[in-house]
């Protein structure tokens, strides 16, 4: 059986988004490189990177309170669980707890120093 154009069901009645028109993207990408400047060629790359000395104080703390907020928001669902049935989840929410305290410790020794 061959199929011809324009007969069968159009992409949004079988479920698919049709494409962005390209003059919708193009309006996108003259907005991005308004906001955030002409992409890099790869020899200036070097020249915009961070030392070492520099980018560590800046983005260390941020990756340390990540960590720290995914473990407590983890936390306090297993504990909300086990309110439901603690025979199954306390004995998680304990081992997760006895596992998290020395990290804890950890962070708050490593930001009262600093």
């Amino acid at each position: 059986m061959r199929l011809h154009e324009g007969v069968g069901p159009t992409p949004a009645a079988a479920g698919v988004e049709a494409a962005p028109p390209i003059a919708s993207l193009r309006r996108l990408r003259r907005g991005k490189r308004l906001l955030l400047g002409r992409p890099l060629r790869s020899d200036e790359l070097d020249a915009r990177r961070l030392p070492k000395w520099l980018a560590l104080p800046i983005f260390s703390p941020d990756l340390v309170s990540s960590v720290a907020y995914a473990t407590e928001a983890a936390l306090v669902v297993i504990v909300s669980a086990s309110l439901a049935d603690p025979g199954v989840v306390f004995p998680l929410s304990v081992a997760i707890a006895a596992l998290r305290s020395p990290v804890s410790s950890w962070l708050r020794s490593a930001a009262s120093s600093a």
